[in-house]
């Protein structure tokens, strides 16, 4: 599985140059607009505004994901009764596909919406005027991340605080960072220059190493895939959106 998840980013790392940062417009604007949304409602109460957090926008991805086929209910989302909210097994496993662990994400918040077709006006006012609020109104969040599936949409609050700062999980280098270094001492052998890490080309490799794992290992799986034989995915697409990608930017990219 390793092998497999790491094959998978750095082929796709090598084609980075083909601009994988352009975005979704349809989810990227509803996130976008309740980021606005809420920064303003936070300036009308010269609070300072939250800034964008890469790692809480992945763990609200992957939420909204385990959220998209809840119905929209008077007892959901924002109007969850405090103490009930949905509890997932595989959370420390969402957790770690984002580079976070239980201790730096324990003093951030995570709120979770469904509104039908998320109507923008309804979205914003599912947290500007509900539960969630307190959470907005507070001096000590100064990060966020959104992430929207379906009707759902989740916010996640983070903090300038180690406990809350969502900031990756710290170690020793793991083996995409060891793949990384040798692949890059390689091209550094032939003068060429460089990989630099993309994002959204990691994101992409961890939702296709998903898809893989398992497979099992054979002398005809991975680099050993002969050409045009390899796995096509039907729900390559939706993997491509959760990512904030589009076809058009991937044309031509290995998988």
């Amino acid at each position: 599985m390793a092998f497999s998840k790491l094959s998978l980013f750095f082929s796709l790392l090598l084609l980075s140059f083909l601009s994988l940062n352009s975005l979704v417009s349809c989810d990227t604007d509803e996130e976008d607009n309740l980021l606005k949304g809420i920064n303003d409602y936070r300036a009308s109460l010269n609070l300072t505004i939250l800034k964008k957090n890469d790692n809480a926008e992945c763990l609200a991805d992957e939420l909204a994901d385990q959220f998209k086929n809840q119905p929209c209910t008077n007892s959901t989302g924002a109007n969850t009764v405090p103490g009930t909210e949905p509890q997932f097994a595989n959370y420390p496993n969402l957790l770690a596909k984002c580079h976070l662990n239980v201790s730096n994400t324990r003093d951030g918040a995570v709120m979770p919406a469904c509104v039908p077709n998320l109507v923008p006006n309804l979205v914003l006012t599912n947290f500007t005027q509900s539960q969630y609020n307190d959470n907005l109104n507070d001096t000590k969040y100064t990060g966020v991340g959104i992430g929207s599936d379906g009707d759902w949409i989740v916010v996640v609050l983070t903090t300038g605080t180690p406990e809350g700062s969502y900031s990756p999980a710290t170690g020793a280098p793991n083996e995409e960072d060891n793949l990384l270094k040798g692949i890059n001492d390689y091209r550094a052998s032939l003068n060429l220059t460089i990989l630099k890490k993309n994002d959204n080309a990691e994101c992409l490799a961890d939702e296709l190493a998903d898809q893989f794992k398992n497979q099992p290992c054979t002398n005809s799986t991975g680099a050993n895939t002969v050409p045009g034989t390899e796995p096509q995915f039907a729900n390559y697409p939706n993997l491509l959106a959760k990512c904030h990608l589009n076809v058009s930017p991937t044309q031509g990219m290995e998988q």
